[in-house]
């Protein structure tokens, strides 16, 4: 009886490797939902503070985050647009991404390398580093237009229809061959993920060049969407929400043509909208 109890399993065995799982997976998924409920937080806090505009001529309202607050320098508006641009990547962002992370520490434990969190988060810095970068670009091809048209009432005529040209452009790139290939790359990065991760390379530089690579592939896949984004106004909180959507539908959606095609058509529609409506005020 004695020998028959020491060679039965252990019922402790069960909760010990779930206790280990939990520790391993459970803990990097709710850091992941804090991370992203806290940069929603931030997003909104930044829609609300940003709200409103400034009319223009043309009968368009210019929004509060290209033009620096009242006594502030433009490297102070550039580190407050920065740190609005980045909050808002991450809320937009990581909901589509997680898979793609989560892949990453897979392939991180197949190489044989035990610690993944510090990895996981280069690589993760390295993915929001490329659209940080996106980001200063915008600013600056950006802010010196808004401060343009703000000199210029000609010009800022034109701003309506220059956006819905915009409109008409964002919605053609979903047509072009090299949106199916960035969006083919970005919602399996499997590939490019284990020739970042093979034995033999650092940790910590393979993970900074993975991030960096999944950052291009998500770049040139989501142009489209965050170009209609800039355009119909990133204050907006239904604009990011259904630029987010969009996002996340053609990453993770099980036929995602379908939904690239329709939303090219439907941006070239309100485009064109926008035109005619300009046009004719």
């Amino acid at each position: 009886m004695i020998a028959m109890r020491a060679n039965s399993p252990s019922p402790a065995a069960p909760l010990s490797t779930a206790s280990s799982v939990f520790a391993r997976d459970g803990i990097f998924y709710v850091a992941s939902a804090a991370i992203f409920f806290a940069a929603l937080a931030a997003t909104f806090y930044y829609c609300h503070t940003m709200s409103g505009g400034m009319e223009m001529p043309g009968g368009w309202s210019m929004s509060m985050m290209w033009m620096p607050m009242p006594g502030q320098s433009w490297p102070a508006a550039f580190i407050m647009f920065m740190s609005m641009w980045a909050a808002m990547m991450i809320a937009m962002m990581l909901p589509s991404s997680l898979r793609m992370i989560s892949n990453y520490r897979t392939a991180l434990r197949s190489a044989g390398i035990s610690r993944v969190a510090i990895p996981t988060a280069l690589m993760s810095c390295g993915y929001i580093l490329i659209w940080l970068t996106v980001g200063a670009i915008v600013f600056a091809a950006g802010t010196p237009l808004a401060f343009a048209a703000m000199r210029w009432p000609a010009l800022s005529r034109v701003i309506p229809s220059a956006a819905g040209a915009s409109l008409i452009v964002a919605g053609a790139l979903q047509f072009m061959p090299h949106k199916m290939t960035f969006l083919c790359r970005c919602r399996d990065m499997r590939a490019c993920i284990a020739s970042h991760t093979h034995a033999g390379r650092p940790a910590t530089l393979g993970a900074l060049r993975c991030g960096f690579a999944c950052g291009r592939a998500c770049a040139g896949c989501c142009a489209a969407p965050m170009l209609a984004l800039i355009v119909v106004g990133m204050m907006n909180p239904f604009s990011m929400l259904s630029a987010a959507s969009i996002i996340a539908l053609e990453k993770l959606a099980p036929h995602p043509v379908q939904i690239v095609r329709l939303t090219g058509i439907a941006f070239a529609l309100i485009g064109t909208a926008m035109i005619v409506q300009s046009v004719l005020a």
